[in-house]
Formats: structure tokens, C-alpha cells, sequence
């Protein structure tokens, strides 16, 4: 009667709402439906991107979480006593349950959708535009820089005519296709790149300390491992 109610999630076995757990179970299940965000980014319909997140916070990843972290999951049979008794599968802070599964799900999504359309638009003329700007020093103009690699415009500064969507004949340019427009249109930022990582550094604290989810001594201590065991792990992804 229990196979598919996932409030084991957050109860305990008198049936008591635990609050802290709730808390981060609904952590885990925004992280699972966000990873597939960027494997699909402009590339999906919002609305169609909405019924993904609802079928997968709704269906998939409670389906997954119950089998692991309960006794009463759907998929229960392949996670405990799967290949002899007491043997039990152990996740401690999400790696498999959380990201496993997004990562599967936006494997999924990316091979659907395809690779990444190029933006559609007329090329910039770098040359014209640096003789363009030496002109203007000549007339006493202000210095200007010529368009370095402005190979696409925003479809922000298109006129109707040059944003025009429809399918050109033999598909639409994608990523990979050209490496010269793939350098021009994704172009890394420095500075974001930085403070996504430490973002993410300083999150993995939460996730990862916060999943003893108990305060006592030894949970405390546990806790203070988990938490220096994070630190080295940033660390090393900053040598690799």
C-alpha cells in the first residue's frame, strides 16, 4: 500500500512531519530539475521546459529518492538486498539520487533537442568597421574600437527582415558546425566563471555538512569532516 507514497521521504515512523528533512528534500528535487536547465538552455520552449520540471519533481526524482533513502519505494528492490542481503545502496549527500538522475534526465533532453542552434543574422564586417574608426580619427572623431570577433548580432538589434526565423534550406548553422562562429557567439567570461565556481563551492557546504541532518556531538563531528573534505575537493578541481 506504500510503494508509491513518497511522504516516507519526510516522515519519520510514527508518521511525524521532520521539517529539516522536507527542507532539503526539496532542495535536492529544484537541483535535479535545474541541472537539466543548462543541458537544454535555448533550446526548449518554456512551456515545454514547465511540463519537464513538473514530470520530474513530480514523478522521477520522488520515485528515486523514496527507493533509496526508504523502505517503500518503487524501485526499492533495486537498491537494498539487490544482489544479497544487507547489501544496500548508500547515498549521503545526493551524488546518485540527485545528480545521477538530472544528469541522466538532461543526457536525455540534450540528445532530443540536439546541439545548440547558432543565432541566426547577418555577419558583422570587422574590416569595414575598423576603417570606419580610423576614419573618425582623421575627422577629429573620438577614438573607437573596431568590432572585435562581433560575428552575430542579438536578434535585439535585428531589423524584421534579418531576424526572420524561418528554416533555411539544409537546417539551421549549429554548434560545432563552424569553429570560427562557435569562438565568436560563446565566448567565456572570466569574472562570471570566477564567481559561478565560488557560488557553487560555498553551496556545497550546505549540501554536503547539512546532510547529517542532526545537530548532537558526533553529527557535529561528522559534519566538520564532511565540511573539510569539501574544501579539499574545491581545491583539487582548481588544480585539474
Amino acid at each position: 500500500a506504500h510503494v508509491y507514497v513518497t511522504d516516507w521521504l519526510v516522515r519519520d515512523r510514527a508518521g511525524v512531519m521532520r521539517f529539516h528533512i522536507k527542507l532539503s528534500q526539496w532542495a535536492f528535487c529544484a537541483s535535479s530539475v535545474t541541472i537539466c536547465s543548462g543541458s537544454m538552455a535555448e533550446r526548449t520552449h518554456v512551456l515545454s521546459y514547465l511540463f519537464f520540471a513538473a514530470c520530474m519533481s513530480g514523478i522521477i526524482y520522488p520515485v528515486v529518492a523514496a527507493s533509496v533513502w526508504t523502505e517503500h519505494g518503487l524501485l526499492q528492490s533495486e537498491f537494498h538486498d539487490r544482489f544479497h542481503t544487507g547489501y544496500n545502496h548508500h547515498d549521503f549527500a545526493g551524488g546518485g539520487v540527485v545528480h545521477l538522475t538530472g544528469g541522466c534526465a538532461a543526457f536525455v533532453g540534450a540528445a532530443f533537442v540536439g546541439r545548440r542552434i547558432m543565432r541566426p543574422g547577418m555577419k558583422l564586417n570587422v574590416a569595414s568597421s575598423a576603417a570606419a574608426a580610423a576614419v573618425g580619427m582623421q575627422l577629429g572623431g573620438h577614438k573607437r574600437k573596431p568590432a572585435e570577433s562581433a560575428t552575430f548580432k542579438d536578434l535585439e538589434e535585428m531589423d524584421e527582415h534579418s531576424a526572420n526565423m524561418v528554416r533555411p534550406f539544409g537546417g539551421w548553422q549549429r554548434r560545432f558546425d563552424n569553429v570560427d562562429d562557435d569562438v565568436s557567439e560563446f565566448k567565456a567570461c572570466g569574472y562570471l566563471q570566477v564567481m559561478g565556481m565560488f557560488t557553487l563551492w560555498v553551496g556545497w557546504y550546505g549540501f554536503n555538512a547539512g546532510s547529517t541532518k542532526c545537530m548532537d556531538k558526533d553529527c557535529s563531528i561528522a559534519a566538520g569532516i564532511v565540511a573539510w573534505n569539501t574544501t579539499l575537493s574545491g581545491c583539487a578541481g582548481g588544480l585539474g
